[in-house]
């Protein structure tokens, strides 16, 4: 189950202030966002698809980058 957190809604430069707005919108609790992240699963279907992706990318870019910078530190 992929979590996404509000770091990774940061690098993909979102706005913190208005992902309050959001969650307060949508039911959701912000605070908990905030300690625990959120799964993909639990996002309203009525979020634009190419947001989630958008995220996911950076996501997995920054994985991908953390993982290169790993092996190159062991070399």
């Amino acid at each position: 189950m992929t979590r996404i957190t509000v770091d990774d809604l940061r690098r993909a430069n979102y706005c913190v202030r208005g992902l309050r707005r959001w969650f307060v919108t949508h039911d959701m609790d912000f605070a908990d966002f905030i300690e625990n992240g959120v799964s993909v699963d639990e996002i309203p279907e009525s979020v634009d698809p190419g947001i989630i992706e958008n995220v996911l990318r950076v996501k997995l870019r920054r994985t991908n980058d953390n993982r290169e910078g790993s092996e190159n530190a062991d070399q």
